[in-house]
């Protein structure tokens, strides 16, 4: 069965950064004004604690198509280029915001660059034409999902600054090709580990 038909090259919109717009429709604290300097220390405690936590995730594609670009969707149309790329893997490295917990407990992930509905969110990773590659005869997505991440994976991450969450996928499906449609992550694939990565520079590859 054919791969969906996916937008076409040009609507998509490549950017370098990773850094996240504020969206008043979900952000907590989203009407309070700005702390103020001349504030009391009351009112700075309380302005702080409406801030929305932002949590580290890193996405690891390994052993990807040579080749074939790889992009993480934002929003839309927006498209953010990988963190490091080695000819093995390639990885994302971006934050989420935290909201509310739902009613079962599990966190809730917001911001441009999650998918989906509040109870399943998940992020896309595009290949070859969805990524903004022309002449390649790639035109793919994969749906990578949150919903394996705890809240206590949640708290422990924000509570070390020097720390990730990452997941690892095979980067090719059973045609050869980058790998599409929903990833199946199995239990326990979300995990802790140190931001610092030693990349040997005569590993990179550009694209």
């Amino acid at each position: 069965m054919p791969p969906p038909a996916l937008p076409s090259l040009g609507a998509y919109r490549v950017r370098q950064s990773t850094r996240q717009s504020r969206d008043p429709r979900t952000e907590r604290g989203a009407d309070a004004k700005p702390c103020s300097r001349d504030a009391d220390a009351r009112s700075v405690e309380r302005c702080e604690s409406l801030k929305v936590p932002e949590l580290s995730l890193r996405i690891t594609v390994v052993d990807p198509v040579p080749g074939v670009w790889l992009r993480l969707q934002s929003g839309r149309a927006d498209l953010v280029q990988e963190s490091s790329r080695t000819p093995t893997e390639v990885s994302f490295d971006f934050s989420v915001r935290i909201g509310s917990p739902r009613p079962d407990g599990r966190p809730t992930f917001l911001g441009p660059l999650t998918q989906g509905p509040p109870a399943a969110r998940f992020v896309y990773i595009n290949a070859g034409g969805s990524a903004g590659q022309a002449g390649t005869p790639w035109n793919r997505r994969a749906k990578i999902p949150l919903g394996g991440i705890s809240q206590e994976q949640v708290s422990a991450a924000l509570s070390d600054p020097g720390v990730v969450l990452e997941v690892r996928y095979p980067g090719r499906g059973r045609d050869g090709g980058p790998t599409c449609a929903t990833v199946h992550l199995p239990p326990g694939a979300w995990m802790i580990r140190n931001k610092t990565a030693v990349i040997d520079p005569r590993d990179r590859e550009d694209l």
